[in-house]
C-alpha cells in the first residue's frame, strides 16, 4: 500500500512538474508542487515510524523470550542439583 501512495505521488509530482512548464512557472502550479511534496515527506515519515515502531516491539519481544528462556534454564539447572 505504501508502494501505491508513494507512486501516485511521484506520478503527481511529474504531472505538476510538466504543468509548471507548461504554464510558465505559475505560481499556483509550485504551490501545489510543494503541497504534493510535503504530503510525500509525511507519508514517508509516517511509514518510516510505524516501521520503526514494529522492529522496535519484535526486538522488545525477542529480548523477552531470550530471557525466559534464560530463566527457564537456570531453574531447570537449580532443580537438578
Amino acid at each position: 500500500m505504501r508502494c501505491l501512495m508513494v507512486e501516485e505521488a511521484n506520478h503527481l509530482q511529474n504531472n505538476l512538474a510538466a504543468e509548471k512548464i507548461r504554464r510558465g512557472g505559475d505560481l499556483r502550479v509550485e504551490a501545489e508542487e510543494r503541497r504534493t511534496n510535503l504530503r510525500l515527506r509525511e507519508e514517508q515519515d509516517a511509514a518510516y515510524r510505524a516501521s520503526l515502531e514494529a522492529d522496535q516491539a519484535r526486538e522488545s519481544q525477542r529480548q523477552e523470550e531470550e530471557e525466559r528462556l534464560e530463566r527457564e534454564a537456570a531453574e531447570a539447572e537449580r532443580k537438578q542439583k
